[in-house]
């Protein structure tokens, strides 16, 4: 069985705008803690402990020359002014069946300036209240 990945076809919205400019990096979706986590007793009895935690982390690198760079600096600074810049967040595999999904994310740290002899990217770091993770793979023969 054959399929194919497409970073292309990868989709980030931010609040409504797809974002576009991508550098070589990748974008990143993660939660911010275990869904479950486990413990030992003194006896080797195991108890599960499960988590409502669903905050979640999205890292989105973009090349310095990106219009989409605006885009993302006007919620932050928004936010930074008016403490209300919450938005929605879709990342969305287009070839695949994967799709990350929070109502209410903002931006927790805008990216650090490099200039130097290469395109540095500049790495927004989004962060969500309830992260929505399916991770859905490929189908076979995917176009």
């Amino acid at each position: 069985m054959l399929s194919t990945y497409d970073p292309k076809e990868i989709i980030v919205s931010v609040n409504g705008q797809i974002i576009t400019g991508f550098s070589e990096e990748v974008v990143t979706v993660a939660r911010a803690e275990d869904s479950v986590r486990d413990e030992v007793g003194a006896d080797g009895e195991v108890v599960r402990i499960l988590s409502n935690d669903r905050r979640g982390q999205i890292s989105i690198p973009l090349l310095p020359t990106s219009a989409s760079n605006a885009v993302l600096s006007a919620l932050q600074n928004a936010d930074e002014v008016t403490g209300g810049s919450v938005f929605p967040v879709l990342v969305q595999d287009n070839r695949g069946n994967d799709l990350h999904v929070a109502a209410e994310a903002w931006i927790s740290k805008p990216p650090d300036a490099v200039y130097n002899k290469t395109a540095a990217p500049r790495v927004w770091i989004l962060r969500a209240a309830d992260l929505r993770m399916v991770h859905g793979g490929h189908s076979a023969g995917a176009a």
